[in-house]
């Protein structure tokens, strides 16, 4: 039986508002398939365990203590084109500076591209990580696993959207 056959057998009044229905609900699903199969750029970060939307252009901004110098040490990362893009490397000590291989203050002083980056086990450098004026503490543990993991991933919006309202 094709559409047009079911239209016959519907009463003459009735016809019009539930073809304009079946209209309005066909046209809602493709909306929401549509919308489910585009992918979200998100942070994932492993401890604590976050799963965070972030977009092009934002900036996430790594703050520590330098273990061996025992200096503040801020790395500024931009998300571009699908890549933490590590930027410029803040600290008051040269000796810290140059133990990266980093040869001037001003900024830019720096730039490499990351999917990730980790944050050894047992780490003593008090680190922080700021996202959107979002300030996310993170602690690291001594086990072998204690290991902090920053990834940046492209993920469907169907698998996000329960990592989110489930939390």
């Amino acid at each position: 039986m094709n559409l047009f056959s079911f239209i016959s057998f519907v009463p003459m009044a009735c016809r019009p508002r539930k073809l304009v229905l079946i209209l309005l609900v066909g046209l809602a699903a493709l909306l929401l398939l549509a919308g489910l199969s585009k992918s979200v750029m998100v942070l994932e970060i492993t401890n604590p365990e976050l799963v965070l939307p972030v977009s092009q252009g934002d900036v996430l901004c790594h703050s520590y203590t330098h273990s061996m110098y025992e200096v503040p040490v801020a790395e500024k990362f931009i998300i571009q084109d699908g890549y933490l893009r590590l930027v410029h490397v803040m600290t008051q000590s040269e000796a810290a500076l140059a133990y990266f291989g980093i040869e001037k203050k001003g900024e830019p002083n720096v730039d490499s591209k990351f999917l990730e980056f980790t944050i050894p086990a047992g780490s003593i450098g008090n680190h922080v990580l700021t996202l959107n004026r979002r300030e996310i503490p993170l602690e690291t543990r001594e086990d072998r696993d204690g290991s902090i993991h920053v990834r940046l991933l492209k993920v469907p919006l169907l698998g996000y959207l329960p990592r989110v309202l489930w939390r």
